[in-house]
């Protein structure tokens, strides 16, 4: 809770100009700012994250916990896979967290191996800036994208 009184207000009113934007409650003494970017297909993606408050006052870092695409219904919907919309909204939300100098990190894990098997995923967070430690075969992989100084 104390990391979210700090937290910039100016980065949450950048995020909100370009996404539908709440803060849920969460388990323990976290919350989850969650994101949602709508297209006019109807098609829309969220990006789910957990605030973390790191050592330095003033830097936080995001934990990515879920890039979802989905159909207007808020379902899986194949119709709105590979037209660029996960990856427009994901660039988006790491040019703002740029601006604000706020670390992201994440667990490349697949939720659908056969339609995007692991190593995908892990390109996928790579070409946005995303390094990773372990092999990217494997089940998981963890993810960070250092922040950026200006």
């Amino acid at each position: 809770l104390e990391s979210m009184l700090d937290f910039p207000v100016s980065y949450m009113d950048e995020l909100s100009r370009s996404f539908q934007t709440s803060i849920e409650p969460a388990k323990d003494n976290y919350r989850i700012l969650k994101l949602t970017k709508k297209f006019p297909d109807g098609c829309q993606v969220t990006i789910e994250n957990i605030f973390f408050d790191v050592n330095v006052p003033g830097e936080f870092n995001l934990y990515l916990a879920e890039l979802a695409t989905l159909g207007a219904n808020g379902e899986v919907n194949d119709q709105c896979y590979r037209k660029g919309y996960a990856s427009s909204a994901l660039s988006e939300f790491l040019d703002i967290s740029d601006r604000y100098g706020i670390e992201v990190d994440l667990t490349a894990a697949s939720q659908d191996k056969e339609k995007f098997p692991n190593r995908k995923l892990v390109s996928f967070y790579h070409d946005h800036g995303f390094q990773h430690y372990g092999n990217p075969n494997k089940g998981t992989v963890e993810m960070t994208r250092p922040r950026k100084k200006d």
